[in-house]
């Protein structure tokens, strides 16, 4: 079966201004559709400029995972407007899973590193949305109460369709509501929130050497979180 990628096929790449409001990119004059075939719709210019920049840096064959500002506008258009519903119920469903609840038990500087790193965030989030969020040590699982579940759930609806993609991006790559949200609204921007994701794993590293496989997997973890930022920047210019 071939894989080979498709050739690019235009020259020229505009923004324009679509008559039901919002930009597009026009390849030769032909507007660039998502996969649901609708005219892509940006809903800033500086969103616009920057998905045009990534098919302007195309080679002759498209690369679709140097795009990462196009993926999240198709996302953004075809998944978190008709399917908005089931997406929040799904993230929500993680809710009892969030990695910044689970403290280890030891050792104790393994320990006083989650702290450092996550009680900023767990000490904004209850500031933010007046709820907090139980914790633990160990793998034992608990049950955040209603009253979180509900100022989550209603932190999601608030959410943009490019918001909501963004975070779709974040919240599950670093296994964190809290984190996702603290980015979202500003808190954290996607380097310190990769740094918060990651003690576990670095502590790890020092402790037993690096490994090429797990490096490699923070990198693009890395990578991930910085074109969610950038996506969410450019969204609300």
């Amino acid at each position: 079966m071939s894989t080979q990628r498709p050739r690019r096929f235009w020259k020229e790449v505009a923004v324009v201004e679509l008559p039901e409001g919002g930009y597009g990119i026009a390849l030769d004059g032909r507007p660039v559709k998502a996969p649901s075939k609708n005219v892509l719709r940006l809903c800033s210019q500086a969103l616009a400029e920057g998905v045009a920049d990534e098919w302007r840096a195309q080679g002759e064959f498209l690369d679709p995972f140097s795009m990462p500002l196009t993926q999240l506008a198709n996302t953004a258009q075809d998944r978190m407007v008709p399917l908005r519903a089931a997406i929040e119920d799904e993230l929500l469903a993680h809710i009892d899973g969030d990695a910044l609840c689970y403290y280890a038990d030891g050792p104790q500087d393994l320990v006083d590193r989650q702290h450092a790193a996550w009680s900023p965030v767990t000490q904004w989030a209850a500031e933010r949305f007046g709820v907090s969020w139980q914790q633990t040590s160990g793998i034992m699982p608990v049950s955040q109460p209603e009253p979180v579940r509900a100022a989550i759930a209603a932190a999601l609806a608030a959410m943009s369709p490019e918001e909501l993609a963004a975070f779709q991006v974040i919240a599950p790559g670093v296994s964190s509501l809290l984190v996702g949200l603290a980015v979202i609204h500003g808190r954290l921007n996607a380097e310190q929130a990769f740094t918060v994701a990651v003690v576990d794993e670095l502590y790890q590293a020092e402790q037993w050497g690096h490994d090429w496989e797990a490096d490699d997997r923070r990198e693009r973890l890395r990578q991930e979180l910085a074109s969610a930022e950038q996506f969410l920047s450019l969204a609300r210019q």
